[in-house]
């Protein structure tokens, strides 16, 4: 069975914009709920923070996904025929679909999340307000937050009635988590990918302390990573990672299996996935110390059910699984420090005040592990979906 996944074209836009026209110079924005959620407010940062979690994000994706669906009729918003999509869009991994055949029942559900993602007041009112303007005009006076709020809940109704998990452009992801929204379904790739970053950062943790601040517990996604050091140009990117497929087919095949275990809503099918995660995180405590923040590994359970395992388990199931070298490797893969600063030569930004300011955004981001930024509240974002 393909495993698919649901991204925007506003994604694949903004990789598009930085392969053309390079780091952007605007400033961009993510949505903060007030911890009363009364209010909402957005905090700033360079665009071209934004516009590289896209990338990161989208390497990340063609490697771990057969499929990445967009909506057909928003692809307009970036060109299939550059070179630098050549690659993904000649093996059909992009996948277009109409999604305006869905009709009424696309349109039902999409209001019914738009309720759950406007949870303050003010969010409400802004809703509202951008609701009755598009039913009397058929336009936005902001279309950033008709892209925020309406496009959010359409592409979650698109996800639910097409039962594939979707990865949102960071602001969107940034609403979502915020939100009241509960989500469809469990999915693999985030419960795997939560344990990787959590060891990753607990790693760094032991071995520099507090001592360096932010860049101590910095690191970008390990595969993203591995796509630009592979890579001599930008337009080599999504070429390096479509090539990547290869060398983690076993792994796309665990995460699916995985996924097909999660959505069985059966505990026992679910145990033996969530037993490696759990067996090799007591692994990396053995190689690396417990650290005084606490375990090395994520905690993983099953609804109320822990998972302990004994050292001769450990070896026992490590041993047997070979997906356990490569999700061993993801942990202890470097940081992305090179890697991030080549990326931003190839974008000939290396010592300019723009690519540093966009260096400094990203460590900061990526230590704090939140992917919730947003793109420039000035900008046209009604094409963006």
């Amino acid at each position: 069975m393909l495993r698919k996944l649901m991204i925007d074209n506003w994604t694949v836009q903004d990789v598009d914009q930085l392969a053309n026209e390079g780091l952007s110079v605007e400033s961009s924005s993510e949505i903060v709920i007030a911890d009363d959620r009364a209010t909402h407010h957005f905090s700033s940062l360079p665009k071209g923070v934004l516009q590289i979690d896209s990338l990161l994000n989208l390497l990340t994706n063609i490697v771990l996904y057969d499929r990445l669906i967009v909506d057909e009729d928003y692809m307009y918003t970036w060109d299939r025929s550059r070179p630098i999509f050549g690659a993904l869009c000649n093996t059909s991994q992009i996948e277009a679909v109409p999604f305006a055949t869905l009709g009424d029942a696309l349109y039902r559900l999409r209001r019914s999340i738009l309720d759950e993602l406007t949870i303050t007041p003010s969010l409400q009112s802004t809703s509202k307000q951008l609701q009755a303007e598009w039913k009397l005009t058929g336009k936005s006076s902001n279309p950033y937050m008709s892209a925020l709020l309406g496009g959010s809940a359409g592409m979650l109704a698109r996800s639910h009635l097409f039962e594939v998990p979707y990865f949102g452009h960071a602001c969107r992801r940034s609403l979502i988590r915020n939100s009241d929204f509960a989500g469809i379904n469990a999915n693999s790739r985030q419960r795997t990918e939560f344990f990787i970053n959590s060891s990753r950062t607990k790693m760094c943790q032991f071995q520099h302390g507090s001592t360096e601040g932010k860049s101590a517990t910095f690191h970008l996604p390990p595969i993203a990573i591995e796509v630009i050091e592979e890579s001599l140009t930008f337009d080599d990117l999504i070429t390096t990672a479509v090539q990547l497929r290869t060398k983690y087919k076993k792994l796309r095949g665990w995460l699916n299996q995985y996924q097909e275990a999660l959505d069985s809503d059966d505990i026992k099918k679910q145990f033996p996935y969530e037993q490696i995660l759990t067996a090799l995180s007591k692994d990396i405590e053995a190689k690396f110390g417990e650290t005084e923040l606490g375990s090395t590994g994520a905690s993983i359970s099953i609804c109320w059910l822990k998972i302990p395992i004994s050292k001769d388990q450990v070896n026992s199931v490590l041993n047997r699984i070979g997906i356990r070298a490569t999700l061993s490797s993801l942990v202890v893969s470097k940081r992305g420090a090179r890697a991030l600063k080549q990326l931003i030569k190839m974008l000939d930004e290396e010592y300019s005040p723009l690519g540093r300011s966009v260096i400094n955004g990203l460590t900061s981001r990526y230590a704090q592990n939140n992917n919730s930024f947003l793109g420039n509240q000035k900008s046209d974002m009604s094409n963006k979906i």
